[in-house]
C-alpha cells in the first residue's frame, strides 16, 4: 500500500511539472489558464493529503512493530512465569504433605504423652481394663461395651469436648470420670483425688462430657418406626399384645435446692435435708425389649398423672409421631403407675391393659389371665427403671451444683442403658 501511494505521488508531481511547462509555452486565453490553476491547486491539496496519510500509516506501522516486539517479550516472560508457577506448585504440594505428616506425628506424640501420664493414675482406662470386674463395677459396662460407647460419642477428634491444657487425662479416661460420677455419684473432690485433678477441673470435665453425650444422643436418636419395633418384639409379648409397642413409667428424681440455711438451723439435720429436697417428675418410655426409646423432660411440682403427661411434653410427642406415621391409630400403650387412659384415647391410641385372647373361656378366668399377662409384662418396665437407677446420680439426690442439668442427666443415664444387653435376654442381674 505504501508503494502504491508513492507511485501516485510521483505521478501527480510529474503532471504538475508538465502542466507548469505547458502553461509557459503556450499563451491560452485567460479563462482556461485559471481553470488549470484551480485544478493544479486541487492536485496539490490531494498530494498534501496523501503525504499526511502516508505519514500516519508509517506511524501506525511503527507502533504496530513496537507492540509486536513487546508482545514477543511479554510472551517469553509469561512462559517463564508459567514454569516458575509450576515449580512453586510442586513445592507447595510437597510442603502440604510434610505438614500433614508433622501434624500426624505431633498427634501421636501427644497421645503417647497422655498414655504415659495416664499410666501413673490408678483409675485410668488402661489400668482398669486389667481388672474387668472392677471396670464393670465402676462404669456399668464391660471394656468392650465401653469402647463401643466411646466410638459412638467420639467419631473423630473434633468431637472431643474437653481439650484444655493443664491436665494429663486421656480422652477415654475423661469419659471414665464421667461414668464414675453418673454411676456412683462421687463428689468432685473424690473424683479429683482418684484422677489426680483439682475439684474444679473434675467438675469441668464432667459437665463438658455430659453436654457432649446429650448433644450426641439428640443428634443421632430418633423414635423408631412402629414396623421397626414390631420386628423386634419378643414372641411372648407379641402373642399377648400384638399392637403394643410402648411401655410408660413415671420417674421421680430428688434435687437438692439451696435455701436460706437460717430457717433450718433449729431443725435436725435429717429433717432440714428433707425440706431442702425437691422432687421432679418425668416419664420414661421403653420398647417391649426393655430398651429406652424416649424420655420426657422433668417437671417440678405435685402434678396428677394427666397433668404430668401434658406438661412433660410426652403427649405432644406422641401426637407428632402419629402425624409422621411412626404410630397408627389404635396402637396400644402399657402404663405403669400412670392413670392416663382418657388422655391416651384422646390422641387416638389405646391403653392396652387387656391381653389378646383367642380361646373361648369363662369371663372370670379370662380376667385373671389378662391381669397376669399385664403384670408379667409390666415387670419389664420395672427392670428398665431398676437398671436406670443403678446410676446413683438418679437414685440419690442430685446436688445443687448440677440442679440446672437435671434434664440432661435424666436423658443421658436413660440412653446409656441402651448400650447394655436387652433385658429380654439379660437373665443375670446387673452389678
Amino acid at each position: 500500500m505504501i508503494v502504491c501511494n508513492n507511485f501516485i505521488l510521483y505521478f501527480l508531481l510529474n503532471n504538475q511539472k508538465y502542466l507548469s511547462l505547458s502553461s509557459g509555452d503556450s499563451s491560452p486565453s485567460k479563462s482556461p489558464v485559471s481553470k488549470k490553476d484551480q485544478s493544479l491547486i486541487e492536485l496539490r491539496q490531494e498530494v498534501t493529503n496523501l503525504q499526511n496519510q502516508l505519514k500516519q500509516q508509517e506511524t501506525l506501522h511503527h507502533d504496530s512493530s513496537a507492540k509486536l516486539t513487546n508482545l514477543k517479550v511479554y510472551s517469553g516472560e509469561y512462559k517463564r512465569l508459567l514454569q516458575d508457577s509450576k515449580i512453586l506448585q510442586q513445592h507447595l504440594t510437597s510442603s502440604q504433605e510434610k505438614n500433614v505428616e508433622l501434624k500426624t506425628t505431633i498427634a501421636k506424640l501427644k497421645q503417647d504423652k497422655e498414655c504415659v501420664n495416664d499410666t501413673n493414675i490408678t483409675t485410668s482406662f488402661e489400668n482398669l481394663c486389667l481388672h474387668r470386674p472392677v471396670f464393670k463395677h465402676y462404669t456399668g459396662f464391660t471394656p468392650e461395651e465401653f469402647q463401643i460407647l466411646f466410638t459412638f460419642l467420639i467419631p473423630d477428634i473434633t468431637h472431643v469436648p474437653y481439650r484444655r491444657t493443664g491436665h494429663s487425662l486421656s480422652t477415654r479416661s475423661q469419659l471414665l470420670l464421667t461414668l464414675f460420677k453418673l454411676r456412683h455419684n462421687f463428689t468432685f473432690i473424690d473424683l479429683g483425688y482418684r484422677f489426680c485433678l483439682s475439684k474444679i477441673k473434675a467438675k469441668n470435665i464432667f459437665c463438658a462430657w455430659l453436654y457432649q453425650i446429650s448433644d450426641r444422643f439428640q443428634e443421632v436418636y430418633t423414635w423408631p418406626h412402629r414396623e421397626t419395633l414390631k420386628a423386634q418384639v419378643p414372641r411372648h409379648f407379641h402373642q399377648n399384645f400384638p399392637s403394643t409397642f410402648v411401655l410408660l413409667k413415671r420417674i421421680k428424681i430428688k434435687v437438692f435446692q439451696e435455701r436460706n440455711r437460717a430457717n433450718y438451723r433449729s431443725l435436725p439435720r435429717d429433717v432440714a435435708s428433707k425440706k431442702s429436697e425437691k422432687t421432679r417428675h418425668g416419664i420414661l418410655a421403653v420398647d417391649p425389649r426393655g430398651s429406652v426409646i424416649g424420655c420426657s423432660r422433668l417437671v417440678a411440682g405435685n402434678f396428677s398423672d394427666s397433668d404430668l403427661f401434658e406438661n412433660c411434653g410426652l403427649k405432644r410427642q406422641l401426637v407428632t409421631l402419629m402425624k409422621n406415621g411412626k404410630l397408627d391409630n389404635g396402637d396400644g400403650i402399657l402404663c405403669e403407675g400412670l392413670d392416663i387412659e382418657k388422655d391416651i384415647n384422646e390422641i387416638g391410641l389405646k391403653l392396652n391393659n387387656v391381653a389378646f385372647m383367642k380361646c373361648d373361656i369363662s369371663d372370670q378366668l379370662k380376667t385373671m389371665l389378662q391381669t397376669q399377662h399385664v403384670q408379667n409384662h409390666k415387670i419389664l418396665v420395672d427392670k428398665a427403671v431398676n437398671r436406670l437407677k443403678k446410676f446413683r446420680i438418679i437414685s440419690q439426690t442430685v446436688p445443687t451444683s448440677l440442679s440446672a442439668s437435671c434434664d440432661k442427666i435424666f436423658q443421658v443415664t436413660a440412653f446409656l442403658t441402651n448400650f447394655q444387653p436387652p433385658l429380654t435376654f439379660d437373665v443375670t442381674s446387673d452389678t
